[in-house]
C-alpha cells in the first residue's frame, strides 16, 4: 500500500469516527450501535430508527456507481424488513466527495446504482427482484448527505465537543477528542452487538472525566518517569511513618501473575519496616481487585514458597473470615509482611478495626479509580497510572 493510499485509509477511519461522535452529540440521547447494520445505527426507546453509512471519497464524485456498494445493503435490508413485517427504519449515507451530488436522489439515481457495466455486468435490480414500488417506498426512508472535508469536519467536531462539555477548543482537542476516539474504537472492536451498543449518556459520562484526562495529558507531557517520581514524592515521600496502617487497592484486571507478584512484593518491601527491637511500620493491606480467586491463591503460594509470612483472615482451610485473624498485630516474632484483603467489600470493616492512623490508596488505570472508590465508604487517595504495573516504580 502506498503512503497516499495509507493516508486515505486512515483519514477514512477518522472521518467515520468523527462523524459518529458528531451524530451522538447532535442526537443527544438514545442508544447507538457501532458497526451494526451500518457503520452507526441509532436506536430510540421504541426501536431501531436509522442506519448510517459513512464514506470519505476525496478522489471520487457522488455518483450512483460510486455509492452502489453502500446503497445495495440498505435496499436489501429494507426489502427484508418489508417481507418479514419488521419495523421500517431510515437509511443515510453521509460522506465527503470530490464532487457532490449533481442530481436529485430519485428512482433514476437508485436504478442507475443497480446496474454495473464493464467486463462483468450486473443487473442487481433484476437479481434481487426489486420492484419499482419497493424502490419508490425505499426513497421515503433514504437520503444522502454530502458533508465537509476532513479538516472542516474535525474543526466543527471540536467546536461541538467544546460546547457539549463547556470547555475551550484546546481542551477539546487535547483532552476530550483523543479519549472520544479511543472510546469509539474500544466499543467497535467487540464481537457481540450488545457490547458494541452504547447510550449517549454512558458515552458522555465516560468521556467527561476532566481530572482523568488531565492526568493522561500530564503523564504524556512530562514523561512517564518524571510523572511517576512526582506522584511518589507527593504520596510516599515518608514511607516509614511510625505505625500507620496502609491499605492498597490495585486494579489488577488483565494483569499477568508475575506482574501482580512484583507489585505486591515491592509494596511489602516499601512499607513493612522493622528495627532490631520492634516493627516500625506494619505490613500493608493489599486488595488485588479484578484477579480471580485461583490467581490470588497462586500468588499467595508463591510468597509462601519464598518464605514470606502473610495473613488473609482465614486461619485454616474452610474457615470463615475473621477480622481478628487478619488484623493481628505485626511484631518481630510473627514477622507478617503482607495482609491480603480479598475483596473491596471487606475494606470498610478492616479499616474500622484499627485505632491507628489509616491511609487508603486506590491504584488503577486512567479513569477507573472513581468506580472502585464507590465501594469504599472512607476517604481514599486515588492514583491513576497509564498502567497499574507502573506502581512498582512509585516506591
Amino acid at each position: 500500500m502506498s503512503n497516499r493510499s495509507a493516508d486515505a485509509t486512515i483519514k477514512g477511519f477518522l472521518y467515520q469516527f468523527n462523524a459518529s461522535i458528531q451524530e451522538m452529540i447532535d442526537k443527544g440521547d438514545g442508544d447507538f450501535v457501532i458497526e451494526g447494520i451500518e457503520d452507526l445505527d441509532y436506536k430510540t426507546p421504541t426501536g431501531l430508527s436509522e442506519a448510517i453509512q459513512y464514506k470519505y471519497y476525496s478522489s471520487k464524485s457522488a455518483t450512483p456507481s460510486t455509492l452502489r456498494d453502500a446503497i445495495l445493503p440498505m435496499l436489501t435490508d429494507f426489502k427484508a424488513r418489508k417481507k418479514n413485517k419488521q419495523p421500517l427504519i431510515n437509511y443515510k449515507i453521509y460522506g465527503y466527495f470530490k464532487l457532490p451530488l449533481s442530481s436529485d436522489v430519485d428512482e433514476k439515481f437508485i436504478n442507475s446504482s443497480l446496474v454495473k457495466g464493464g467486463d462483468a455486468p450486473r443487473d442487481y435490480k433484476k437479481e434481487l427482484n426489486l420492484s419499482d414500488a419497493l424502490i419508490e417506498e425505499f426513497l421515503l426512508h433514504f437520503k444522502i448527505v454530502c458533508g465537509e472535508e476532513f479538516e472542516s469536519q474535525n474543526k466543527q467536531l471540536l467546536e461541538s465537543i467544546a460546547n457539549r462539555f463547556s470547555c475551550t477548543i484546546p481542551e477539546a482537542d487535547i483532552l476530550y477528542y483523543p479519549r472520544a476516539l479511543s472510546l469509539i474504537n474500544k466499543i467497535a472492536i467487540n464481537q457481540e452487538e450488545k457490547d458494541r451498543t452504547v447510550s449517549c449518556e454512558t458515552f458522555f459520562n465516560d468521556l467527561d472525566q476532566k481530572v482523568t484526562l488531565f492526568n493522561i495529558w500530564l503523564s504524556e507531557y512530562k514523561g512517564k518517569r518524571k510523572h511517576l517520581t512526582e506522584i511518589s514524592n507527593f504520596y510516599f515521600k515518608k514511607k516509614s511513618l511510625d505505625y500507620h496502617q496502609r491499605f492498597f487497592v490495585f486494579d489488577c484486571t488483565g494483569i499477568e501473575e508475575n506482574k501482580i507478584f512484583e507489585i505486591v512484593e515491592k509494596t511489602s518491601k516499601a512499607f513493612y519496616k522493622k528495627q532490631s527491637s520492634r516493627v516500625t511500620s506494619p505490613s500493608p493491606h493489599i486488595t488485588l481487585y479484578g484477579s480471580t480467586d485461583e490467581l490470588i491463591a497462586k500468588i499467595k503460594n508463591s510468597f509462601r514458597d519464598i518464605g514470606y509470612r502473610f495473613v488473609d483472615g482465614y486461619s485454616f482451610k474452610g474457615a470463615t473470615f475473621r477480622l481478628s485473624d487478619l488484623c493481628v498485630e505485626c511484631n518481630l516474632k510473627n514477622d507478617i509482611a503482607i495482609k491480603f484483603v480479598d475483596s473491596i467489600e471487606k475494606i470498610n470493616d478492616v479499616v474500622g478495626y484499627y485505632s491507628e492512623i489509616k491511609e487508603l490508596y486506590i491504584i488503577s488505570g486512567f479513569g477507573a479509580s472513581e468506580q472502585l472508590a464507590k465501594n469504599i465508604n472512607l476517604p481514599v487517595k486515588k492514583i491513576e497510572l497509564s498502567s497499574v504495573t507502573d506502581a512498582t516504580l512509585l516506591y
